[in-house]
């Protein structure tokens, strides 16, 4: 998170950034908390100023969360419509 926050700073311009939530957690681990750690991770990882996610489009919850993430990170209030 911190290098993504101070990248564009140290550089001195503008970058895209890139992570890959699905490939946060390997091994049997249960649905329900991976969904927690992905929607909690791409939630901080918004935060920081990452550019693109790259998530499971079958865990629908983490969609809907970096959807609501990508709104409310615009500079316009938002319409629930848009979630």
């Amino acid at each position: 998170m911190s290098v993504i926050r101070h990248l564009p700073e140290l550089l001195g311009f503008p970058i895209k950034t890139i992570a890959g939530v699905s490939n946060l957690t390997t091994g049997n681990i249960l649905l329900e908390k991976k969904l927690a750690l992905e929607g909690a991770y791409i939630t901080m990882l918004a935060e920081a100023g990452l550019s693109m996610a790259l998530v499971n489009m079958f865990h629908q919850e983490t969609v809907r969360i970096a959807r609501a993430c990508n709104v409310l990170a615009q500079d316009k209030v938002f319409a629930w419509e848009e979630l």
